[in-house]
């Protein structure tokens, strides 16, 4: 299959060049029919999930600690960490760390890594909020952890997104710290539609 999109591909970048906007449009929805065949036929050895990279992401947080901001989360550094306000007061739950992609992405899954130093702090109960607007998000999943060092992997159900929100809901503290977060993708192929083939109208005229 990943071949006839290849094959199906480079008969419309050459179509690209010309002006047949109705082979073009033909040509898009074979292309459009073949990624959804490789999707449907993705095996073990088919790399059609990607990691998004640290450094295309933005964080923030509705909570942390002076020298463990939500940045931590996103740096690599399994040392670091993102920690919820402790001092002077503990903020109460849900501590909220927000990822920004972007862009819009369908997703596969995060990956939520507790601190390695200690055990205060790692998420026990959660959800995961997803949407395109912060004005609108909606929860995608609920995912709980045995407060152990390993990292808790959240099914994210290809969902479509440009934000997603790890709302920590009870932890083995007060507090909530993550060391690492990883997201993944379904990686799909872009096309760029030229503008001979977009029409624009409207309602009003002056």
């Amino acid at each position: 299959e990943y071949q006839a999109l290849q094959k199906e591909n480079q008969t419309l970048q050459r179509l690209l060049n010309t002006k047949d906007s109705k082979a073009i449009a033909n040509q898009i929805d074979k292309v459009e029919g073949g990624i959804i065949d490789l999707l449907n036929s993705k095996t073990k050895d088919e790399d059609l999930i990607v990691e998004v990279p640290q450094e295309m992401m933005g964080v923030s947080a509705n909570s942390f600690q002076p020298d463990y901001p939500p940045e931590n989360a996103i740096d690599g550094d399994p040392n670091s960490m993102w920690h919820s306000q402790w001092a002077p007061d503990n903020t109460p739950f849900p501590h909220i760390l927000t990822i920004d992609l972007h862009k819009k992405t369908v997703l596969n899954d995060i990956t939520i890594w507790p601190r390695q130093d200690a055990t205060a702090g790692r998420i026990t109960k959660g959800q995961i909020y997803a949407g395109d607007s912060l004005d609108d998000m909606k929860p995608v999943a609920d995912f709980t952890d045995d407060a152990g060092q390993d990292a808790a992997v959240v099914n994210l159900h290809k969902t479509t997104a440009r934000y997603v929100q790890i709302y920590s809901l009870e932890a083995t503290s007060a507090n909530t710290a993550v060391s690492e977060i990883k997201v993944t993708s379904f990686y799909r192929p872009v096309v760029d539609v030229p503008k001979t083939m977009m029409s624009a109208s409207a309602n009003s005229s002056n």
